[in-house]
């Protein structure tokens, strides 16, 4: 088994380490860097502007864009997802959105967040005391909720709009490695007015499901829950099932028509 730790001592630490002060010090570094480098940053968000611009103007003359009437500064979650700095300059004419001609550029800013990006590595790594006949399984949910590679490989399959974020385990003292990941699940409001609360609402007694509110998804967590309730449509369970996972509990719940 895995030996546990006292929580409060867990998340004291966890704020020392990782809250406590930490972003003061990065934006100081932030600074630092644009101090010191300021003539090549401007130079190049100058350099891109431009190039954008000439875009935009070659799409005019072809008579393909009008008046440019929006400007657009956006950080791109995909680049984020590749610990890249990048953002993206959108100019659009008087559609706005519907705006058919792209006109656009990206651009390297990545010493804003190469300091976030180093504090995210330090992050996803966790150090665990287990003993000499420990087992690994495949759901961890006592503290964060956690699934190994297989799992994740088959709810992909099934949604791959979700997010994981890759949380190595680490047990040194027997030189071991599992690789787990924390799945983002979409929360929803899922519950239906027949479903059993405690009196604080805090506890779900009895879980009964809105059609209505979960309209087909596949894979969520149920927002009205305190701790993590994960549902799954049928085809996944089943999926899940054909499986020899240790560590899972699935529960069959009632879903409410209206």
């Amino acid at each position: 088994m895995i030996i546990q730790e006292n929580k409060e001592e867990l998340l004291a630490g966890f704020y020392e380490k990782y809250v406590a002060n930490r972003w003061i010090n990065d934006f100081l570094k932030i600074d630092e860097i644009y101090i010191r480098d300021n003539d090549v940053i401007d130079a190049n968000l100058v350099s891109a502007f431009n190039e954008v611009c000439k875009q935009a103007v070659d799409l005019q003359e072809k008579q393909l864009k009008g008046e440019i009437r929006y400007i657009y500064f956006s950080l791109l979650r995909t680049s984020l997802l590749e610990n890249k700095g990048e953002y993206r300059i959108d100019l659009y004419d008087e559609n706005w959105f519907l705006d058919k001609q792209e006109c656009f550029i990206n651009i390297d800013l990545n010493f804003i967040l190469a300091s976030i990006f180093k504090h995210i590595e330090d992050m996803i790594i966790f150090n665990v005391n287990a003993d000499d006949n420990c087992e690994f399984l495949d759901v961890l949910d006592s503290q964060l909720f956690l699934i190994s590679d297989e799992i994740k490989k088959i709810i992909e399959k099934y949604d791959r709009d979700i997010l994981f974020i890759s949380l190595p385990l680490i047990d040194g003292l027997h030189d071991r490695q599992e690789n787990y990941s924390l799945p983002i699940f979409e929360e929803i409001e899922a519950l239906s007015d027949k479903s059993e609360l405690s009196l604080d609402k805090r506890i779900i007694k009895n879980i009964i499901l809105s059609k209505e509110k979960i309209k087909g998804k596949k894979i969520f967590r149920i927002k009205e829950s305190t701790k993590p309730l994960i549902v799954v449509r049928l085809d996944v369970a089943e999926s899940l099932l054909r499986r020899d996972f240790k560590g899972i509990k699935l529960e069959r719940l009632q879903v409410e028509e209206s």
